[in-house]
């Protein structure tokens, strides 16, 4: 499978993690619903605090207008241990819990 065709699934995916919507409103319900959409998306965080500035960082980056495939490049060279679909994953779900107004956006690229 292609590195397009293997980002095309994962961000498959997370559109079906987007059906699921965190609690919006309580900080610390958002961030764990967060670490708990990771856990069960299989991506281990050695620090949560980090994971949830990281989540929030990409929020903030998409409200600048990056594009998604730009988002998606951001995450993943800052973060060299997950790959390319745990990196989508990772965008997918930060977006979800944190500024879902993003999900399902065309223009822009987003999820």
């Amino acid at each position: 499978m292609t590195r397009l065709g293997r980002l095309s699934v994962a961000l498959t995916a997370l559109t079906m993690l987007s059906l699921t919507p965190a609690a919006h409103g309580d900080p610390d319900a958002d961030d764990a619903a967060f670490l708990a959409a990771l856990k069960n998306a299989g991506i281990t965080v050695p620090d949560p605090a980090r994971a949830i500035v990281s989540a929030q960082a990409v929020c903030g980056l998409m409200r600048n207008g990056e594009t998604g495939l730009q988002v998606l490049t951001d995450v993943r060279n800052q973060n060299p241990a997950l790959t390319l679909d745990g990196a989508a994953l990772f965008t997918a779900i930060a977006s979800n819990t944190y500024c879902p107004e993003h999900l399902g956006q065309t223009e822009g690229g987003y999820f």
